[in-house]
């Protein structure tokens, strides 16, 4: 068993790539108190070995919130417990690479299956983005690497097939290798236990035939029997779901309904093709994703390239440019979600940038939200935009 002082150093390390934890990133200026609460959790499950989803009550009742939301921080802190101590260990035993180790199973995430069989020096290590976890709920694991086929031949490990049922195959045959040797009955087995995962969910969360509130970790379920195409969605998971714990900002829920702005203001009418929403949950704001079921439905992403290249309003260009536009929004929010985030966008709306853009000259937020764009291209940026987006990202923008 692991004493007190190795808990905390644990506890108080930080593994995401911006130098947060998960739990300092969702529950803020409460981590003090959750720590305490995690920290009793934590060595409870590692005497008795019980499972985290047993735990999560408690977490729930104690900090006000969804239970699915507990069960999520509990596993993940518990895999980056688990993995900081094997860390360790390397660190002990001199171990000069490691190798990422994912679950050969359907449910595996696409960002554990591009990593599974990289290998990293030690000293390099990064948690959340060459070491694990690299998500919430992740389950891939890490070995020392052995770069001699001599002492690994004849190594296996675990792959679980369609029915469940655990076999072995080489230890160096990674994800990618692994589901090409799948035959084509037992991909479409895969392919059928996704669906049928998706639409128990679907069954469990749909409200009035919209999925409303659907944790971010299932974009899949907000997009399921859509017709949205597949490009459109890589770029969504891309920057909505891979990257958003490393580049800093957080989405809490997406979903996918008709969006129609009705306005007073003439600017504001129209049919906006994403909608990034701060909304206020307890003492803290959190980043909702709504997608456009009108547009998107059955859109390919040739078409929604095209609709953004006529729209003369804002810079963004293609249809990725779009989803990074509404990522300077999450980043706002992000930024700023224990603060009063509804006064500073009042403000913000008199402090339109000039040289950018349409929307960015007439609001401020809009400004920000088109700099995020230049700053992916690698534009230059007018001073006066910059220290603005540097102002309201540093959480300390004057409202």
């Amino acid at each position: 068993m692991l004493d007190q002082d190795e808990i905390n150093l644990v506890l108080d390390k930080p593994w995401a790539a911006d130098g947060k934890h998960f739990s300092e990133r969702i529950w803020g200026d409460r981590r003090a108190e959750l720590v305490q609460e995690l920290n009793k959790s934590l060595r409870k499950m590692l005497v008795t070995g019980e499972n985290p989803v047993k735990l999560a009550p408690e977490i729930k009742k104690k900090f006000n919130v969804s239970e699915r939301q507990a069960e999520r921080l509990l596993r993940t802190e518990d895999a980056y417990f688990a993995e900081e101590a094997t860390y360790n260990s390397y660190k002990e035993c001199g171990t000069e690479e490691y190798e990422i180790i994912a679950t050969l199973d359907y449910k595996t995430s696409e960002i554990c299956r591009d990593m599974d069989g990289k290998h990293f020096p030690v000293e390099n290590k990064k948690t959340g983005v060459n070491y694990p976890p690299f998500h919430p709920n992740c389950r891939t694991t890490t070995a020392p690497y052995i770069d001699d086929p001599e002492l690994t031949e004849g190594d296996t490990r675990i792959a679980r097939d369609s029915k469940g049922k655990n076999y072995y195959v080489p230890a160096n045959m990674t994800y990618k290798e692994w589901y090409e040797s799948l035959d084509s009955e037992e991909r479409a087995a895969f392919v059928k236990l996704k669906k049928q995962d998706r639409k128990k969910k679907v069954d469990k969360s749909a409200e009035s035939g919209i999925i409303k509130n659907i944790d971010v970790d299932d974009l899949d379920l907000a997009i399921y029997g859509k017709d949205v195409d597949e490009e459109a969605v890589k770029i969504i998971k891309k920057h909505f779901v891979d990257n958003s714990l490393a580049d800093g900002y957080y989405i809490n829920n997406i979903s996918m309904k008709s969006i129609q702005i009705e306005e007073e203001n003439e600017k504001e009418k129209g049919r906006p093709l994403i909608q990034t929403i701060a909304k206020k949950r307890g003492n803290m704001y959190e980043t909702d994703i709504v997608l456009n079921e009108d547009i998107f439905k059955g859109c390919s992403i040739e078409v929604l390239n095209k609709k953004l290249k006529n729209y003369k309003n804002n810079i963004a260009q293609t249809f990725e440019e779009a989803v990074i536009h509404e990522v300077g929004h999450a980043k706002t929010i992000f930024s700023n979600r224990f603060r009063d985030i509804e006064t500073m966008y009042k403000k913000l709306e008199k402090m339109g940038v000039d040289g950018i853009s349409v929307i960015a000259l007439n609001d401020g937020a809009e400004a920000v939200a088109e700099i995020e764009i230049l700053l992916h291209r690698g534009s230059v940026i007018p001073k006066q935009a910059k220290d603005l987006y540097d102002n309201v990202m540093s959480g300390n923008f004057e409202i």
